[in-house]
This record gives C-alpha cells, structure tokens and sequence, in this order.
C-alpha cells in the first residue's frame, strides 16, 4: 500500500523540478540564461527562476531579451530592438501586448514598447504607451519618460500634446507637458507654471529694462498707472514644475547652438526658470554657444567666467574655460582668449575632445600674429 504513495510522491517532486516551460533571458554582454521560469516583472526588475532553483531579479536595462513559448510575437519584437529595427519592433511589441498576456508581462511589453516607439522617432506614440504603463506603474517598471520629440509643429508633438493634456495633473505628466509646451514655443502662463528659480543667476550680465508702452502712463478711469513697483505679481494657481537635468529641451538647445542659435537661445531661456540653480552649468554653457552665434559674445564671457569660478565639476569649468575663451576672440582680446584656451586644454579632468580643441584654438590665435 505504501508503493503507490512513494510513487505519487516522487511523481510530484518530479513535477516541481522540471520546469513547465524553458524559457530564455539573455542578459547584455552576458551567455543567455536558458530553461529558466519567468515569473515576474516589477519593482523595474525581471524575475525568473534559473535551473538550480535560485531566483534572479535582473533590471529592465540589463535584459538584451527573453524569449517565452507560446508569446512569438514578443521574441520577434526583442530580436528586432537588439537588431536596432524599431520600427518592426514597435509593430510586435504591439501585436504581443493585442495577445492579452498576463499583467506582469504586459508591464513588461509596455516598458518595452515605449523605448522601441521613442528610439524609432514616434513620439506621440511613446507617449501613449508611457500613460498606459500609467506614472506609478512607469516609475515602478523603471522607464524613464519619452526623451525624442520630434520637430516643433510636427503631427507627433501635437498629439502628444494633447494626450498630456488630457491626462491629469501628477507631477510627472505636468513636467512632460511644460518641457514640451516650451519646445513647441507655447506662451507659459506663469499662474499655471510659476518659475522655481530665477531665470539666469546674479553673475550673468542684467536684463534690457523692460519698456513700458506710452498709454501705461495715462490715467485709466479714476485710478492712477500701476508703477512697476506696485503692480501685484499675478497669484501662482498650480505647484512648481523642476525640469530635470537631462531633458530633451537641453539636447535639443545643443543641437540648434550651431544651425539655429536664437531658437536655442529662446529654449535655453524660457526653460531655466524651472531649472534648479545648481543643475544650470550645463544650461549655461549651451546658452553661451547660442549667444555666441548671435552677437551676444561679451554676454557669454561674463557668464561663462563665472561659471567657471564657480563650478565644482573640473569638467563642466574646463568647458566654460574654453568657450569663455572662444568669447573673447570674438570680441578681438586675443590675448585673454589665448591665456582662457591654455588653462582649459591644461586641466586633466576635461575632456579630450575639448582639450584637443582648445590646443587648436592657440595654434590658430598664434598662426594670426
């Protein structure tokens, strides 16, 4: 009577030790993990059971891609991202998450999906998927918001526009939506949006004063002109917005230092109120080239010699150092400029790059004597 136990016994144990099904986790730079149990996927980490039994949690950016029996569309869309093909990517990803697949899987399609929309240049798209992940389940899954926008006035922006708006006032939404309102040139009610900080520190040089239109000065029915002095400041109706230090508005500024510097300068302008004070170096720098290409040249060189002073990152000073340089050959002072150049391509902590441009910034101020 005790041998039909034993063998319902041992038939379990056989059960649980074999896996139901083999799946694959292939880890960046890493042999892929094979005949292992997915299980999970939360917290921003995938959980699976390798063959000894242990369990692994792994983050989303480590896993290459995994492959599950019976989700084909989603093992095509992972080879299609590890092949760069986002825009096949993005089309399984899609069909996978149509599958209706268990929650913990869809969170992971999602996460997946909208790194595939944002890398193939579908902005709107990557918005809409960011949603659905929903803000506590993005920041769980650890995906970071869209970065890629696509051009200002382009059917991509305007919808993601729209949908931002549409979906509430959590402060990561909000954040979203005031980066790309600013990218998209939206005037900023500051009642709405009211600035963090001022726009531009003490060191930078002072703003034109503003000129007031003649009819300011005239009497309005009983009551005297507001002076600038006594005139209220319009009540802030919403909570501050921070614009993080890696926002696609300050690559986006980057980029247009060189072919269109005074819309880079307007970006770099009207995001730096929502900027915090100690993560505005970079800002600077990239404002500074805009001004550079504009006419503001001795502008620059005052900020940027401040900067400079006061960086605490070798790096970012270096930068400074060599545009501040750049600067002041712009405005025919060689001689600073020379000195500005040598101590930049001297400090260690700066970039190659940039130390190399700064040596060939000397050679060319000496090859002009």
């Amino acid at each position: 009577m005790r041998r039909p136990v034993l063998h319902l016994a041992l038939g379990v144990l056989l059960t649980l030790s074999v896996p139901a099904r083999p799946d694959t986790v292939k880890l960046t730079a890493r042999p892929a993990f094979d005949n292992v149990i997915v299980s999970d996927f939360s917290r921003g980490r995938l959980v699976f059971r390798g063959i000894s039994g242990q369990i692994l949690r792994k983050p989303l950016a480590q896993i290459e891609f995994v492959r599950i029996p019976g989700h084909p569309d989603l093992f095509d869309a992972e080879l299609a991202a590890v092949a760069g093909n986002w825009p096949l990517a993005l089309e399984r990803y899609a069909a996978a998450r149509a599958t209706d697949p268990p929650a913990w899987l869809r969170r992971y399609i999602l996460a997946r999906e909208v790194r595939a929309a944002d890398a193939a240049g579908a902005f709107d798209r990557a918005i809409e998927v960011y949603l659905a992940l929903g803000v506590a389940g993005a920041a769980d899954a650890g995906v970071s918001p869209p970065a890629r926008p696509g051009p200002p006035g382009s059917p991509a922006n305007r919808r993601a526009l729209a949908l931002l708006q549409d979906a509430g006032s959590d402060p990561a939404i909000r954040t979203l939506l005031l980066q790309l309102l600013i990218l998209e040139n939206v005037t900023i009610d500051r009642r709405q949006w009211p600035p963090i900080q001022p726009a531009e520190p003490a060191t930078t040089a002072p703003a034109e004063p503003q000129r007031r239109p003649p009819s300011a000065d005239r009497p309005v029915g009983l009551l005297p002109p507001l002076t600038p002095a006594s005139a209220p400041a319009p009540a802030a109706t919403s909570a501050p917005v921070r614009i993080p230090a890696d926002s696609f508005l300050l690559s986006v500024a980057a980029e247009w230092a060189e072919h269109a510097p005074a819309r880079g300068q307007r970006l770099v302008e009207a995001a730096l109120p929502y900027v915090p004070l100690q993560e505005r170096a970079p800002w600077r720098i990239v404002l500074a080239r805009c001004r550079l290409a504009t006419g503001g040249a001795d502008v620059a060189a005052s900020d940027l010699l401040a900067l400079a002073a006061s960086e605490s990152d070798p790096a970012v000073a270096a930068a400074a150092l060599y545009y501040a340089g750049l600067a002041h050959e712009r405005l025919g002072r060689n001689d600073v400029a020379r000195t500005l150049y040598a101590e930049a391509a001297e400090r260690p902590a700066a970039p190659a790059e940039l130390r190399e441009q700064a040596r060939a910034a000397m050679q060319r101020l000496e090859a002009a004597q």
